[in-house]
């Protein structure tokens, strides 16, 4: 299946991949062919999407390049997660954590990158390294950082901020009084769009109850299968009924989920596989069933990643030897044993199993109200 991407020069390029190539591979052959250089190391082709044809992330296997903080500040970070990308700007979006630490509190968090880091950073501090004081702790010391909550008004540029990419803002051990500060730091730079992430629907639901929306904030749950995804349904609806912009993270996807129920009442939705060293595969079939009741509802579907792992009919004969392979069922259930209608997954790694979905990329995004809005 081939692709047509835009380049910031105008120039549309045909990418063809051959029979069991990766989109991404293809596309940095054609790049090269052409004389560009590797995307993310000084800058390279920077893409638009083409309105026949996918929009490709400028960085290889979809990971956008990383930029200085802003105003040189080490307690922000540009972020590298997909979904956080501003097209039209063509920069990445900003992590922002006026909370620090958390504690797991369902199947999505067994393999928590940002506790994994943390303890990690946390056992070298305690080893003498010169690390921020906030390694000081372990993860699970859930606290407020207040000298934080400044740092959006000081940045001019309108931007997509993840708010705590290293917690949870409704954590149960969060005073609401700390979690309103955060709301009325938000309210007071609307030339950003915030994207508040929680597996604490309820309480997400208890702590914006005096609040009026804002209209650049938007809040997403976080859901992983059909138990998740039933818990936080009756909380978001209830947002959106009050006038809050709502979005829904399936990601690490582990189970199938029943998306029609949830239609009427977010406007968007990310799904991915899990990464990591530990990672789950994900089944085919979850991914496609969330693309298509977007597709049918209208909605935005931006699809992150397969994870560490691919469908073993996505790859060549000679990329499968050697590797790791399970068969996944429809339901979840893993085995080392092949049986039928189990899909055989085969572990090739983040960068190898790519973005793409049916042979092309997917990375709607809502308008939104604070910076530009994605595509």
């Amino acid at each position: 299946m081939g692709l047509k991407v835009t380049l910031t020069s105008g120039k549309v390029l045909s990418v063809v991949p051959v029979s069991g190539q990766a989109p991404e591979e293809a596309l940095e052959q054609t790049l090269k062919r052409q004389g560009f250089p590797p995307r993310g190391k000084g800058g390279g082709a920077i893409l638009r999407p083409h309105p026949q044809g996918a929009v490709l992330l400028p960085a290889l296997g979809g990971h956008p390049p990383r930029a200085p903080p802003p105003g040189g500040d080490p307690t922000v970070s540009e972020s590298p997660i997909e979904w956080l990308y501003d097209f039209q700007q063509q920069r990445s979006g900003v992590s922002w954590n006026p909370i620090q630490g958390c504690t797991r509190v369902h199947e999505g968090c067994r393999h928590c990158y940002a506790w994994e880091l943390h303890t990690r950073r946390h056992q070298a501090y305690q080893n003498g390294a010169r690390l921020p004081e906030q390694y000081r702790l372990p993860f699970h010391a859930v606290r407020p950082l207040p000298e934080r909550l400044h740092q959006p008004r000081t940045w001019r540029a309108p931007r997509r901020v993840f708010v705590n990419s290293m917690s949870d803002l409704f954590h149960e051990q969060v005073e609401a009084g700390y979690i309103r500060q955060v709301f009325r730091a938000m309210a007071e730079a609307p030339q950003h769009t915030f994207l508040v992430l929680t597996k604490r629907y309820a309480r997400m639901l208890e702590v914006i109850a005096p609040l009026a929306p804002l209209p650049h904030v938007w809040l997403g749950v976080s859901v992983v299968n059909q138990p998740t995804a039933d818990q936080a349904l009756p909380p978001v609806r209830e947002a959106r009924r009050r006038g809050w912009h709502t979005w829904v993270s399936y990601e690490p996807a582990l189970g199938p989920v029943d998306w029609q129920p949830w239609l009427p009442h977010i406007e968007w939705l990310v799904a991915g596989g899990e990464s990591g060293p530990q990672a789950r595969p994900m089944h085919p079939a979850w991914a496609l069933a969330a693309r298509d009741a977007c597709q049918q509802a209208g909605l935005p579907f931006f699809f992150k990643q397969w994870g560490e792992w691919l469908p073993a009919a996505e790859l060549k004969p000679s990329e499968k030897l050697g590797k790791p392979t399970l068969y996944l069922s429809l339901e979840g259930a893993r085995s080392d044993t092949r049986h039928d209608p189990a899909v055989p997954m085969v572990r090739v790694g983040r960068k190898r199993a790519g973005r793409a979905l049916e042979g092309r990329l997917h990375q709607a995004y809502p308008i939104t109200q604070g910076g530009s809005h994605g595509y």
